[in-house]
């Protein structure tokens, strides 16, 4: 089986899961952590962003997000 099609064959809170990306900075003194979603929303946990992300899969197509990654105008 090809990633891809592993990819295909996913449950769409997996897909949610995978789409969530956690980005790790110093805030002045301490560590800090935001995590990112497909159309770039950020959240301060993961649990925000992965209920965010599945929401965001079950609408309906947002053109302009699906634009912006595959580089298209």
């Amino acid at each position: 089986m090809t990633n891809y099609e592993l990819i295909k064959n996913m449950s769409i809170e997996d897909m949610a899961k995978m789409n969530v990306r956690a980005f790790h900075y110093m805030g002045g003194y301490r560590a800090q952590t935001d995590f990112y979603t497909t159309d770039q929303h950020i959240f301060d946990t993961r649990e925000e962003a992965e209920n965010y992300e599945l929401e965001w899969l079950k609408s309906n197509e947002d053109i302009d997000t699906f634009n912006t990654i595959t580089l298209k105008k």
